[in-house]
């Protein structure tokens, strides 16, 4: 009975791993990694590797899928076997990958060695931190126990259906040693490149050249990012974290968003970098304004999807292909609007064409082969391809534009020199015409003081005339009154000889009427008024000597009174001589405004 009761207790201890025997994984010689397909998984409950490993009653449920939402860590059992004669290093990655430890039996040994790893492990110097390293012993089969870390999936409605990948260490060292190779030969470069076009950007200071630069520096970014080089000395925070319906687990982390980044600026470089070299604002504005607004529509999306990765949820895997798409569409923009300058013959449109095209049709390859499978960064030659011809193919296209700026440059310097030239003709002329207004302004002001001069004499002649006048009218006043006493004196004096006073009044009469005070008046009169009396007869010829006496007087306005004492006449005869005198002006058939207004 007691030999019956140990056999059923050694039935019952066996046979679960009888039922659930695993299948060893025997690991190939191909450098690609292997996928394991046998593995059991165990929810973690706090085990230590020692009891995971001995304690049969904790079982493990073969190819399970892990529980986040439940499950803090699950442990993960494989089986591995090396026929070989020799130890054999390999590494193992286990997905989900934030933070995994490895613990396998090292030869010799009877204790286990634990290994850590993961995105979100310690800085290794290795641009792979998920894969943890191992030794396969010879001619064994051995147990790999892997503790998963499932935080920060807790939220997650879906289960996640573990990957694991092994290969040898020789393998991977060498896809890796490949992978910073390339990296390292192709940043190299570009920041040849860059220091390059900086250089010329300090001496001519074009915005063609700095946008240039900015897509050369997205570029760097992108192949670093994209080959994870700065896994190598930097930790790489994870944002959000999420489990697809299909049970994958995908993260954003630092690494993602500076992938994101870099696209944004090699879109922004090689779109405005387009506008400036080809001048399509001014020459081709319809697809300027797709080129404008595609981009700025572009970085509007990316900032909403880094903000929504960041902080809210990883969505990053859901937009993707669109994320491609737009970029494609950007892409196809700037072929199309390449092709449309180099049509229209714009200047320096055919190296830039030449230059845009080979890296366009890469970049296009890379958006298409992102929208239909997911990114892998090993082997993918396809970034530095396009970013080494994009820096091959814009020095050329440089090249082409600065001898197109330096054609320009001489126009202007012509342009400038027939300027400076016209310049200095307007100076000179401007110097002449100085001159000239000099000359006239003496001449003017000589004139002036000329005119002043006579001015001062026509003034003097006037009073020498109006003086005379005067002198005439007082004269004749004077005679007039001698001769009005000479006659109340022969009333007074009968006794008095009359032949006697007649003869002094014939000699007052004669001084009244002597023609030689009116030569004199006359000679004063036209230096005043010269061609005066000249003017007068060819106006009106038939006046008559005493008429243009008389019209003299009118002229200098003289009064009724101050004519009739220089007439020897009464008043009332003057004002009918006025009156003959106008008739006779009226009686032309067009009267002159002169006369009229001197009458």
């Amino acid at each position: 009975m007691s030999k019956l009761h140990n056999f059923l207790l050694f039935l019952c201890t066996i046979v679960p791993f009888l039922t659930h025997a695993q299948e060893a994984e025997v690991l190939g010689n191909a450098v690609d990694k292997q996928s394991i397909t046998n593995y059991d998984v165990l929810p973690d409950r706090g085990y230590t590797i020692d009891r995971v490993s001995a304690d049969s009653a904790l079982v493990f449920v073969q190819r399970d899928v892990l529980q986040p939402k439940r499950d803090s860590a699950c442990w993960l059992r494989v089986r591995v076997a090396n026929p070989g004669p020799y130890s054999q290093a390999c590494v193992i990655q286990v997905l989900p990958k934030f933070f995994n430890t490895l613990y396998y039996r090292q030869a010799g040994s009877r204790a286990w060695k634990a290994v850590p790893g993961g995105m979100e492990g310690p800085v290794t110097g290795t641009i792979y931190k998920s894969y943890l390293p191992f030794v396969l012993r010879a001619g064994t089969t051995d147990t790999l126990y892997i503790k998963v870390s499932l935080r920060g999936l807790e939220r997650a409605d879906n289960a996640i259906k573990p990957a694991l990948y092994w290969r040898t260490m020789e393998s991977h060292t060498i896809v890796e040693q490949h992978v910073l190779t390339v990296w390292d030969m192709g940043a190299a470069i570009i920041i040849l490149f860059i220091l390059n076009y900086l250089y010329i950007y300090r001496d001519l200071r074009e915005k063609v050249i700095l946008y240039l630069v900015i897509a050369q520096f997205g570029g760097l970014l992108y192949i670093t990012s994209y080959w994870l080089a700065l896994y190598r000395w930097f930790p790489m925070k994870i944002f959000t974290r999420v489990v697809t319906p299909r049970g994958e687990v995908n993260s954003y982390d630092v690494n993602f968003l500076l992938m994101h980044i870099s696209v944004v600026l090699v879109m922004y470089g090689m779109v405005q970098l387009t506008r400036s070299f080809l001048l399509t604002e001014t020459r081709l504005p319809r697809l300027d304004a797709w080129l404008k607004y595609s981009l700025r529509a572009y970085l509007l999306f990316e900032l909403v999807l880094a903000c929504i990765n960041v902080f809210i949820a990883q969505v990053n895997y859901i937009t993707l292909p669109y994320d491609n798409l737009f970029c494609l569409l950007i892409l196809i923009i700037i072929l199309i609007t390449s092709i449309k300058a180099f049509v229209r013959r714009f200047p320096a449109a055919g190296p830039y064409l030449f230059a845009n095209l080979v890296p366009l049709v890469l970049m296009a390859g890379i958006s298409l082969l992102h929208v239909f499978t997911s990114i892998d960064t090993t082997g993918d030659w396809l970034p530095l391809l396009a970013i080494i011809t994009q820096s091959l193919g814009y020095s050329i296209a440089l090249v082409a534009f600065i001898r197109y700026l330096r054609l320009h440059l001489q126009q202007k310097e012509q342009e400038a020199q027939l300027l400076a030239m016209e310049i200095q003709e307007l100076n000179f002329r401007h110097q002449l015409i100085t001159v000239e207004n000099q000359q006239i302004s003496l001449v003017v002001l000589d004139e002036k003081n000329k005119n002043n001069a006579l001015v001062q004499k026509l003034e003097a002649n006037q009073r020498e005339l109006a003086s005379n006048t005067l002198y005439l009218a007082q004269k004749n006043e004077m005679l007039e009154k001698l001769k009005g006493e000479i006659t109340d004196l022969t009333k007074q004096h009968p006794d008095i000889s009359p032949q006697k006073l007649s003869g002094i009044s014939s000699i007052l009469r004669s001084h009244q009427h002597l023609d030689s005070e009116w030569e004199k008046f006359k000679i004063h009169f036209e230096q005043v008024h010269p061609g005066f009396f000249e003017d007068l007869e060819l106006k009106y010829p038939t006046l008559t000597r005493n008429e243009a006496r008389l019209y003299a007087y009118f002229h200098i306005r003289l009064s009724t009174k101050e004519i009739a004492t220089l007439l020897n006449i009464d008043p009332a005869s003057v004002r009918q001589a006025k009156m003959r005198l106008h008739k006779k002006l009226a009686s032309f058939d067009r009267p002159k405004a002169g006369s009229m207004d001197a009458l």
